[in-house]
C-alpha cells in the first residue's frame, strides 16, 4: 500500500476519534455525585414502595442490556476487554433479576429495604459499571487508533526524506510531522494500561473510585485532543507534499 493510501487510512482513524467522544464520553460521569437513592416509605404505602423499588431495578437492567450493545458494537474494544465487561454485565443483569423475584415476593418493609439496599450498592450500575463501560470502549480505542498512527510514523518520515531528496521545501511538513509525534505519543502515554486500571474497579470500592473514572474520563478527553491536533498536523503533510 502507498504512503497516500495509508495516510488516507490514517487522516480517517484519527478523525474517527469525534466518535469515541459521543456517548462513551458524555454518558460517562455527567454527575459528580451518587444519583439519588429512592428511599421507600413502608409506614404510609407500602404497596407504592414496592412499585418504586421495581421500578428503579427494572430501569437498571435496561441501562445494563444499553451497556450489553455498546460493547458490542464497540469497533476498537480488544476481546479480552469485550469478555471481561460482557460477562461483569451478565452476571448483573442475573443479579438484578433476582432482586426482581424477591421484590416481587417481598411481604415486608425491612425485606423491601434489603432489597433496595442490595440493588444499590452491591451492583452499583450507575456509579461503577456504566462508566466502567464506557471508559474502557474509549481507552481501547485512543490506544488503537494511536497504535495505527505510531505505526505509520516511519512511512511518513521517509515521505519527507524523498521529497526533500527530489528538491522540495518540506519544513512545513518536517515541522508538522514533529508536532503529530508528539500529539500521537501523548495519547499513547494516557491511555497505556488504562483498560486494566478501569476493569479492576468494583461495586465493592464505591464511591472511592469515583475519583478514577473522573481521571481516567479528563485524559482521555486530553488523548481525544492530541488526536484531534495529530489529525491536522496529518492533514498539513499530506497537502505539503502533494501525496497522492
Amino acid at each position: 500500500m502507498n504512503i497516500f493510501k495509508k495516510t488516507t487510512i490514517a487522516l480517517a482513524l484519527s478523525a474517527s476519534i469525534s466518535a469515541i467522544g459521543g456517548s462513551a464520553f458524555a454518558a460517562t460521569t455527567s454527575t459528580t455525585s451518587a444519583p439519588p437513592v429512592s428511599k421507600p416509605s413502608c409506614s404510609t404505602d407500602f404497596s407504592q414502595a414496592k412499585s418504586l423499588v421495581l421500578t428503579e431495578l427494572n430501569n437498571r437492567v435496561t441501562s445494563l442490556q444499553s451497556l450489553t450493545k455498546d460493547v458490542g458494537n464497540a469497533k476498537y474494544l480488544t476481546s479480552n476487554d469485550s469478555a471481561a465487561l460482557s460477562s461483569e454485565i451478565t452476571s448483573e443483569i442475573s443479579g438484578i433479576n433476582a432482586l426482581i423475584t424477591s421484590v416481587n415476593s417481598t411481604t415486608t418493609c425491612s425485606e423491601l429495604r434489603v432489597n433496595a439496599y442490595s440493588m444499590v450498592y452491591t451492583y452499583r450500575v450507575y456509579l461503577v459499571m456504566a462508566p466502567k463501560t464506557h471508559l474502557t470502549i474509549s481507552a481501547d480505542a485512543v490506544t488503537s487508533i494511536s497504535s495505527e498512527l505510531y505505526n505509520l510514523e516511519p512511512e511518513i518520515q521517509a515521505a519527507i526524506n524523498a521529497a526533500s531528496a527530489n528538491g522540495k521545501n518540506v519544513a512545513q511538513a518536517q515541522s508538522a510531522f514533529a508536532d503529530f509525534q508528539s500529539q500521537v505519543s501523548s495519547a499513547q502515554s494516557a491511555s497505556n494500561g488504562m483498560d486494566q486500571t478501569l476493569l479492576a474497579q468494583t461495586p465493592a470500592g464505591s464511591p472511592g473510585n469515583w475519583s478514577t473514572f473522573v481521571s481516567s474520563k479528563n485524559s482521555l478527553e486530553t488523548a481525544r485532543g492530541d488526536l484531534h491536533q495529530a489529525h491536522t498536523d496529518l492533514t498539513t503533510i499530506v497537502k505539503s507534499l502533494k501525496l497522492g
